[in-house]
């Protein structure tokens, strides 16, 4: 059985989604998190399927934490598919655009690109595979004011990572990405909820969240399809997805 490894795969976001879709395809998913009550929960949705699931406590910003991951993962099985998903969302402070720049390059850069390259030696290993990396449309913004500079920042160079290593095709190692609008997970729909009509527009909120499974959908698009490779899936407006 072909093995998945997905950060930050606990919770009830995109990461869950994610992982549940990948075991429905009939992969053992690896479910990586720093929440193991959270990781648990996934598992146990996975499992009631009668699908393959492992849950591991890792922090991606500790390198032998991921190595050890990957080191579990490929004694399960060929690791064919690796999504980055894990983000330090809760560092981002609009009102501290100076602030937290440490955590948020350690998870959203560091431990998707570490992670990254543990992938391409598993893949190397199992004769191929995908990895996907999560970025965001923040990354493509040119806006001033509010979010995080840095979170832009990271995101950006996570997109054109995944578009670089686009060469490694030529060894059956699909590297792409997804770059979703706002999505539909719980504490942004509490907080699209709050605001009044003006905010949404002054905060550039769309009318449509994405919902988890959609982005699922698009996860597994790019894990499965051998023709892409350096891709990238953009959500511009939150409608419709489509090649960047």
């Amino acid at each position: 059985m072909s093995v998945a490894v997905v950060t930050g795969g606990a919770g009830e976001g995109s990461g869950r989604a994610i992982a549940r879709r990948l075991a429905h395809e009939g992969l053992r998913v690896v479910v990586c998190d720093i929440d193991p009550a959270a990781g648990s929960e996934t598992v146990d949705l996975i499992r009631r399927t009668g699908a393959h699931a492992d849950y591991l406590n890792v922090d991606v910003r500790s390198d032998s934490q991921l190595a050890d991951a990957f080191t579990f993962a490929r004694s399960l099985g060929p690791v064919t598919t690796v999504v980055n998903n894990a983000s330090d969302i809760g560092s981002i402070h609009p009102e501290s655009p100076l602030d937290y720049w440490d955590e948020i390059i350690a998870t959203d850069l560091i431990g998707s690109m570490h992670a990254t390259r543990l992938g391409i030696d598993a893949l190397r290993e199992s004769g191929g595979g995908a990895i996907v990396n999560v970025s965001s449309t923040s990354a493509l913004l040119d806006r001033r004011d509010g979010g995080s500079p840095i979170y832009d920042v990271a995101k950006l160079a996570i997109l054109r990572l995944s578009r670089r290593l686009a060469f490694l095709k030529s060894e059956n190692v699909r590297v792409n990405c997804i770059v979703p609008h706002w999505i539909a997970v719980p504490h942004i729909v509490e907080y699209v909820s709050a605001l009044s009509p003006e905010e949404r527009s002054e905060r550039g909120v769309p009318n449509r969240l994405i919902p988890v499974e959609e982005i699922a959908e698009q996860v597994l698009r790019l894990a499965t399809d051998t023709s892409l490779a350096g891709e990238a899936i953009i959500w511009p407006d939150g409608n419709k997805p489509r090649l960047l």
